[in-house]
């Protein structure tokens, strides 16, 4: 969840060997994990995202490095976020997303609540505006 604008970080235990970092469910996100990947090595012109899914909620973790993320909801509702390492931020269902400016070296993680299917990807910004 955003409070104040701020998106919230990886809980993270430091000790003298480094640092276990924590995401939980029902604290961190409240849907079961059907799928996780993992976007790395990303090439130039660091892009990424540029689509919409009908029904998929999505956690996204940024591991290493840093993206501006722009996420726009039904009806018109328009978001950008600068994310940084550590962040976690929600990405629900029927909403547009754009990963940009993606600095080299960057890895992503992202938990979804069901497996993948192509036919439930909307790739066109056009349609996702008519479509929602």
């Amino acid at each position: 969840m955003i409070k104040n604008n701020q998106l919230p970080k990886i809980h993270a235990i430091e000790d003298p060997r480094g640092s276990l970092k924590v995401i939980e469910y029902a604290k961190d996100f409240n849907f079961n994990i059907k799928r996780i990947f993992f976007l790395d090595d990303i090439k130039s012109p660091w892009k990424r995202g540029f689509h919409a899914h009908a029904d998929l909620n999505q956690i996204l973790i940024m591991l290493r490095g840093s993206m501006t993320l722009v996420i726009e909801s039904p009806p018109n509702h328009r978001k950008t976020y600068e994310i940084k390492k550590n962040n976690i931020i929600n990405i629900p269902g029927q909403a547009w997303r754009e990963m940009i400016n993606i600095k080299p070296n960057s890895l992503i993680c992202v938990l979804c609540d069901r497996v993948y299917s192509e036919d439930v990807v909307i790739k066109d910004y056009e349609e996702f505006k008519k479509r929602f």
